[in-house]
């Protein structure tokens, strides 16, 4: 069962910036994941009434303010949920955006519904490719790429910054789903991390291969902030 002392997280949420670009509503309860196993712990958002409440309050005010607030990335439940909660609504207008068209986490832009049209999505989501060539100290993504989100935490990006990661083993490369304000965090920090490798920007409407990975980090590898 979800802990209720996410309840709180959920209903006190933070917002930054007034224009119409938006605003930056954290909802995932960074600091109250319970671990999985004795080797790694989830962060996660959860559909609980009190999350879709508090969505629900800063879309109307949004709307009301012919304004644009923007979540962070959410977890596939709540934004399933958030999605038959809103849809077809005439008091609030919004978007979800993924960074792809299959996308499973998301985030939500709230506007006035006279205004959806206006909303530019590449303005909130890019997918970038990390490709890379690893050398005898082995893969540094993982079996799977389980370790994409130990390397996103050790350069400084939080899961709530982060839609979909999805690993193409084949080609060695990681799709990463983030917001535009910490790509050239990402395509300066993880090289570094990696080694040898390349991160860039997709093309637009480019659909990622490979498998989805779960934001879990592995506590048993030890990832340095660089």
């Amino acid at each position: 069962m979800i802990m209720r002392a996410s309840i709180l997280t959920f209903a006190t949420l933070l917002t930054r910036s007034a224009a119409f670009t938006g605003q930056l509503l954290p909802l995932a309860s960074r600091r109250f994941a319970s671990p999985r196993c004795s080797r790694s712990f989830s962060i996660r958002a959860t559909a609980d009434s009190a999350a879709l409440a508090a969505l629900e309050k800063q879309g109307l005010a949004a709307s009301e303010a012919w304004d644009t607030r923007v979540t962070e990335f959410l977890e596939p439940e709540l934004v399933k949920a958030a999605e038959r909660l809103f849809e077809d609504r005439a008091d609030l207008g919004f978007v979800k955006v993924g960074g792809y068209t299959a996308a499973s986490r998301s985030r939500f832009v709230f506007t006035n519904p006279e205004l959806v049209d206006l909303i530019d999505t590449s303005e909130h989501a890019v997918l970038l490719c990390a490709t890379a060539s690893f050398d005898k100290s082995g893969n540094r993504f993982g079996k799977g790429g389980q370790l994409i989100p130990n390397l996103l935490l050790g350069i400084g990006v939080e899961f709530g910054q982060v839609g979909d990661v999805r690993y193409d083993e084949a080609k060695s490369a990681a799709y990463i789903v983030c917001e535009p304000s910490i790509r050239n965090t990402i395509e300066r920090k993880l090289p570094k991390s990696l080694g040898r490798a390349v991160v860039e920007a997709t093309e637009p409407g480019y659909e990622p291969d490979g498998t989805l990975v779960e934001l879990v980090v592995t506590t048993s590898v030890r990832m340095d902030k660089k």
